[in-house]
């Protein structure tokens, strides 16, 4: 059995990595979609509306 010293801090560790994770995703999906929803700032052209 390998001694692993602070098996409680590594557990904690990685689950806050993991809610890190996941956040960051929830974020970048927010982003998105909130792009794609957002007015035009430019026409056809590229020139500003």
């Amino acid at each position: 059995m390998a001694i692993v010293p602070n098996l409680d801090a590594a557990r904690a560790a990685e689950r806050r990595g993991a809610q890190l994770v996941v956040y960051n995703m929830a974020h970048v999906l927010m982003d998105t979609l909130r792009s794609l929803t957002a007015p035009a700032t430019t026409d056809a052209t590229g020139d500003p509306a």
